[in-house]
C-alpha cells in the first residue's frame, strides 16, 4: 500500500494543520484575530518593562524665584528629593541633571552633568549619550504638584506606537518637561538639536505622542508656592 506523504512544518505538524496555503513558494499563516489581539497586548506589556529611567532637570537658572528652586522646601523636604521619591517605584534610574556648578548640591544623587547648560533638550541630549537603550521621564523640578500617580499614568500608557507619552494643559500644549522619551525618538531629539532647534516642545508637536490631561501646576516665584512653604 502506498504511504501519503505529508509536509511538516518546523514545529512536527503538518503544515494543513495551520491552514497554510502555499503560493509563490512559500507558505503564508493566516492568523486567528485573537492570537493578533493576544500578540499585540503581549507587545504592549513587554514594552512597559523596558528599561525607564528618570531624569530631574535642575539645571534652570531660578532667576525669578531668586533661588535654587529644587533646593526649596515642599512637605518638609526639598522639592527634587519629593519629584525623586514619586519617580524611584517607576524608573530602574534616577539621575539628576544639572550644570557643573551645582553638582555640590546633589552629592548623594546620580547626576549627569549638562555641560552644555543650553535648556531643557541638552539635559535630554546628555542622557541620551549616557544611555540610548532606555526611555527616559524628563520632570522639571518646578512641577508644583507632581506626584507619583502622575508618573504612574505616564508609565501606564507605553506603547511601541507612540515614541512620547505626555501631559497636555487646558489648551491641550504639549508638556515636554514631565513626558517620557522612548529609543525611537532619540534620533528626532538629536536631529532638531544639531540643526539649531532646542525647543523640546517643538520635536513633541510634531510627533505621534500619547497625551494625558491633568491640571498640573508650575512654580516661577514664592508667591507660587502654598502658604506653608514660602520662604
Amino acid at each position: 500500500m502506498k504511504k501519503k506523504c505529508c509536509r511538516l512544518s518546523a514545529f512536527g505538524c503538518p503544515l494543513s494543520a495551520f491552514g497554510t496555503s502555499l503560493r509563490f513558494g512559500y507558505a503564508q499563516q493566516p492568523f486567528h484575530p485573537f492570537t493578533i489581539s493576544l500578540l499585540h497586548s503581549f507587545t504592549i506589556s513587554l514594552f512597559r518593562y523596558m528599561q525607564l529611567n528618570g531624569l530631574i532637570l535642575c539645571g534652570g537658572q531660578s532667576s525669578r524665584f531668586g533661588s535654587d528652586k529644587s533646593q526649596v522646601i515642599i512637605d518638609n523636604m526639598p522639592q527634587y528629593l519629593r519629584i525623586k521619591n514619586a519617580l524611584l517605584p517607576y524608573c530602574q534610574n534616577v539621575f539628576i541633571s544639572c550644570r557643573a556648578e551645582q553638582t555640590h548640591l546633589f552629592e548623594q544623587e546620580q547626576i549627569i552633568a549638562d555641560t552644555q547648560s543650553a535648556g531643557p533638550m541638552s539635559g535630554l541630549i546628555t542622557a541620551i549619550a549616557h544611555n540610548n537603550l532606555c526611555g527616559w521621564l524628563l520632570v522639571a523640578c518646578d512641577w508644583l504638584n507632581v506626584s507619583s500617580k502622575h508618573i504612574e499614568q505616564l508609565c501606564a500608557h507605553r506603547n511601541p506606537r507612540y515614541p512620547a507619552v505626555c501631559y497636555v494643559d487646558e489648551q491641550q500644549r504639549k508638556q515636554p518637561l514631565l513626558s517620557i522619551y522612548e529609543p525611537n525618538i532619540f534620533d528626532t531629539v538629536t536631529t532638531a538639536y544639531t540643526k539649531g532647534n532646542k525647543s523640546l516642545k517643538n520635536v513633541l508637536d510634531t510627533t505621534n505622542c500619547y497625551c494625558l490631561n491633568s491640571p498640573l501646576l508650575f512654580f516661577n516665584r514664592v508667591d507660587d508656592l502654598p502658604p506653608n512653604d514660602k520662604l
